[in-house]
Formats: C-alpha cells, structure tokens, sequence
C-alpha cells in the first residue's frame, strides 16, 4: 500500500479533488472534463480511509476516444517509470519488483455526452415557459383596448 500511495503522489502530488464519500465517484462526476485522476481507492466513506487493496486507479476524461486513450497510456508510462525509479531507489532485487499491469477487463470507456432524455425535458420546459410568456404578453395587450367606459349617461360605451 505505501508503494501505491508513494507513486499516486509522485505522479499526481497535489490533486484538486476533495475527499469523496463514495469509491464510485468518477472523473466527469468530481467535473474535470478534460484530465487526468490518479488515486488509490478508498472504500472507507466520507470520515475514514480504507485503502483496503494496493491498486492504482487512472481515470481519464476527454472530448474524443483517441485523446483519452492516448492520455490513459501516458499515464500508465509515468506509473511505470515513477514505480521504477522508487524501486531502484531502494535497490530492490528484480525478483521481488512490484510490477504495473492493466486491469484484466481492458481500458473502459464510457461516454458521458448530453443526454437526449434531458434535452427533450430541456426544449419542452422551453416550450412552456415561451408558452406561458407569450399567453401572458397577449392578454396584457388585449385589456388595454376591451375597455368599457361609463359615461354620464347610463348607457356603456366600448372603447377601441
């Protein structure tokens, strides 16, 4: 764990994230839509840490698939060399290095673009509000000229 949390630090020494109290908050949810995320997964909530395995999790956002992977492998390249250097630090023996491998189900991608469900509530809240505002502007217009005036006389006079 020390090893993992030496390398998160070195590759990302000041994260602007705050703590989260859920270890599936991802990179779009914390809003970098464009980075890098490097941390240890802490599955113990909002008041206590667990880092409970000795993973390193890079998260990465961006406009297109090919950004995003291209990103992704450099990061995983600063891991490897940040773990290297560590190790030859300690002269550790080859035979007992601690190794960086990719997760067993491959980079995962997820597309966080506008969702077409809020759009249509968006444009259909539109319609109403300019609904309301247009039915409000017309009865506005309307009582200005459907006056009726009393004069002296007991008939009433409509006014145009």
């Amino acid at each position: 764990m020390a090893t993992a949390g030496a390398v998160v630090a070195q590759i990302d020494p000041k994260p602007a994230v705050p703590r989260m109290a859920s270890p599936n908050v991802n990179i779009v949810d914390i809003g970098i839509a464009r980075g890098v995320w490097v941390r240890i997964p802490d599955s113990g909530g909002q008041w206590q840490n667990s880092f409970s395995d000795p993973i390193i999790q890079i998260q990465v956002s961006g406009p297109t698939e090919a950004d995003v992977a291209n990103r992704t492998e450099q990061a995983i390249e600063a891991a490897r060399r940040s773990l290297s250097e560590l190790q030859d630090g300690y002269a550790v023996n080859p035979a007992y290095r601690i190794t960086i491998e990719k997760d067993l189900y491959g980079t995962r991608m997820f597309d966080t673009g506008p969702s077409r469900m809020r759009l249509r509530a968006g444009i259909l809240m539109l319609g109403a509000w300019l609904t309301a505002a247009a039915s409000i502007v017309v009865r506005g217009s309307r009582r200005g000229t459907d006056r009726t005036v009393t004069s002296t006389s007991s008939a009433p006079v409509a006014v145009r």
